[in-house]
């Protein structure tokens, strides 16, 4: 059976990467995908769904704290308050006021308060009393959450990771007495993790920026009265009410009414569209014009919009080589390095005698060789790119394809929709001129006679074919489409 959760409070790339890796690795889950834009888990089990969303909150607990399972598209939700077995009790009235463990869910309040606390005792210690005390006080305050979530990842099992790199170096250099490089180290590290958070959901707003399809709502003719219904509750057969300015809800056909359509958030297209009883309307076009009756010949979860969301929504969960690379060289490369960075420490003091400089080194090495930036660099950088592009109006289908434009030698666009919008201005004409055009363009959809009766600044209803161009000998009457 094939199931979608939610991991609601889910911000952090790499813990999400350690997620999808944990449950991937699970024999009892197949095709496993995680989509971090709308933190979408999709797999395929044999359990029932109170016992997969259990299954999956015991793993998801074991990482990270503070996230919710739920089941996407339904209001059914796991009581975790009951005990799962993850030492946690959980509640799923969640809110989105959480304070998530890397940053970048908590408060303004808290961060800057941290920020301050941190310049406050680092000034008092380097300006008025150089007291261990005072920076160590600076230090907790800055990294105190990296130290707790190191000591509770080692108590699962889960030692090599980057906290444990962090709290280890940090905490060898005072006991080296090198206070100053301690703070600076922890500093440093949480204000990338900062930075980090800001780009990722810089990138999600973008993303979703480009879900302007979603249909809120429809209207249902039956029976004679119009009843407003949930989009996936229509099915193949019903009649639906367009209104002007709406959108169409699904796939169908023209049963009542002739209008014209916006086509330009599925086609790009900025000419209308004319539309007649019999002809095909795709779910996504916006009416321009009369209310029309259009036959459904799809359910909401078919149709063209839905499609093109749902393509959206999992762009991120296409990954490319070079990220299931980077996961899986990660695995090998930290153990390595924490042994490398210890052999550097031990090693010389074995043979030359002890040297508190090579302990140093040995610090020194496991900061600079931290996989941190290795790990989410890569990672940030697709999620990034699909969002920039997104941002522009560019659908990216996932990390894979932006791969795959490093190859690209010759590119051919379809002009209106994507290297221009199709929206005209006139720039200059003299007042006779634009009262004539307007006169004969003012009940034109054509987007440049929209431009001509916008430059001359009246509504059709204001045109007078008649008092506007009397003198020139012309009646000024619209005859068919431009």
């Amino acid at each position: 059976m094939k199931s979608t959760l939610i991991l609601d409070g889910l911000n952090c790339p790499n813990c999400a990467g350690k997620i999808e890796n944990r449950i991937k690795n699970d024999p009892r889950f197949e095709n496993v995908e995680f989509n971090f834009v709308n933190k979408n888990l999709t797999l395929e089990h044999n359990m029932t769904l109170e016992k997969l969303i259990e299954e999956i909150d015991l793993i998801v607990s074991g990482i990270e704290s503070g996230i919710n399972v739920v089941e996407k598209h339904t209001a059914h939700k796991h009581k975790h308050g009951e005990d799962c077995g993850c030492g946690h009790e959980h509640t799923h009235e969640h809110t989105h006021g959480h304070t998530h463990e890397h940053g970048g869910e908590q408060s303004k309040g808290v961060i800057i308060l941290r920020a301050v606390s941190v310049v406050v005792l680092a000034a008092i210690y380097f300006t008025v009393f150089k007291n261990p005390v005072i920076i160590l006080a600076a230090y907790l305050a800055a990294g105190y959450d990296v130290i707790y979530r190191a000591a509770k990842n080692i108590t699962k099992g889960r030692v090599f990771d980057e906290n444990f790199l962090m709290s280890i170096a940090t905490i060898g250099a005072f006991i080296l007495g090198e206070y100053a490089e301690a703070l600076a180290v922890m500093v440093f590290y949480q204000t990338g993790e900062f930075l980090q958070d800001l780009a990722v959901e810089h990138s999600r707003k973008s993303i979703t920026g480009l879900m302007d399809l979603k249909i809120e709502h429809a209207d249902l003719v039956k029976d004679g009265e119009i009843k407003q219904i949930d989009p996936e509750d229509i099915a193949v057969g019903d009649v639906l009410l367009v209104k002007q300015g709406a959108k169409v809800p699904v796939d169908g056909v023209i049963c009542d009414g002739i209008t014209s359509f916006d086509t330009s958030a599925l086609t790009g297209e900025s000419v209308p569209l004319g539309a007649n009883v019999g002809d095909k309307v795709l779910s996504g076009y916006i009416n321009c014009g009369k209310a029309v009756k259009v036959r459904a010949e799809s359910t909401y979860e078919n149709c063209t919009a839905a499609r093109i969301l749902e393509m959206t929504e999992n762009a991120a969960a296409h990954k490319a080589k070079a990220e299931n690379f980077i996961s899986a060289f990660a695995a090998v490369y930290t153990p390595v390095v924490v042994v490398l960075a210890v052999a550097l420490a031990v090693l010389p003091c074995l043979i030359y005698g002890f040297d508190p400089k090579w302990i140093k080194r040995g610090l020194i090495f496991l900061v600079a060789s931290c996989p941190c930036a290795l790990v989410l660099s890569v990672p940030l950088c697709f999620f990034s790119g699909i969002g920039k592009a997104s941002k522009l109006g560019v659908l990216i289908k996932g990390s894979s394809y932006i791969q795959t434009l490093n190859k690209i030698k010759t590119v051919v666009f379809d002009k209106t929709g994507t290297l221009t919008t199709g929206e005209f201005e006139v720039k200059s004409a003299n007042d006779e001129t634009l009262a004539l055009a307007a006169a004969l363009e003012q009940y034109s959809t054509h987007p440049v006679a929209k431009a001509i009766t916008s430059a001359y600044g009246k509504t059709p209803e204001e045109v007078s074919d008649v008092n506007e161009v009397s003198g020139y000998g012309i009646t000024a009457v619209y005859r068919g489409k431009n």
